[in-house]
């Protein structure tokens, strides 16, 4: 996966047909699925000589899980990550969706505390879009009663740059 800055990602799956079993959950045992023997690397292009790259080891195969591995120990950045997807029966994508949220440095403790305690009693990411219909109304409830300001948005989409040689060397 390639992502840039303002949304925009590109990506492939090698086995796009694997056959991903259930956790006891019930639910897609997306870490089963990846493992733990691996690496997960970002590459961030800053506009500096060199681009900088972080890299850990998959910690748990939970995608979501991993990414707030990799900004607390690569990045030094404490964050609260939750990544979900509800398939239905027939394969289609009923909902998807995540967060990412980073304090900034100067922040109270007691915020901190306060949205992690948040966190731990709210339901999981897909049951909230499910029953909220939107990560803004999410967002609001992890929020409810505190100084909120969105800085910042942006839409997510699945863009390619690359050339028509590349895309062929893809397929082929």
């Amino acid at each position: 996966v390639t992502a840039y800055e303002g949304g925009n990602v590109k990506g492939f799956i090698g086995n796009p047909y694997g056959d991903m079993p259930l956790n006891p959950k019930g639910k897609l045992d997306v870490g089963g699925y990846i493992g733990t023997d691996g690496e997960f690397t970002v590459i961030k292009d800053l506009g500096m000589r060199d681009p900088y790259v972080g890299q850990v080891s998959i910690y748990t195969g939970e995608i979501g899980e991993d990414l707030a591995y990799y900004f607390t120990v690569s990045e030094q950045t404490p964050s609260a990550v939750a990544l979900g997807v509800l398939v239905d029966r027939d394969f289609s994508i009923k909902v998807s969706g995540g967060f990412i949220i980073q304090m900034m440095p100067d922040a109270d403790e007691l915020l901190s505390d306060l949205i992690t305690y948040r966190l731990e009693e709210i339901p999981s990411i897909t049951q909230m879009l499910q029953e909220h219909g939107s990560i803004d109304k999410v967002i609001e409830v992890i929020f409810e009663g505190m100084d909120l300001k969105i800085l910042e948005e942006s839409k997510p989409e699945y863009t390619c740059n690359c050339s028509r040689e590349k895309v062929e060397s893809v397929l082929l």
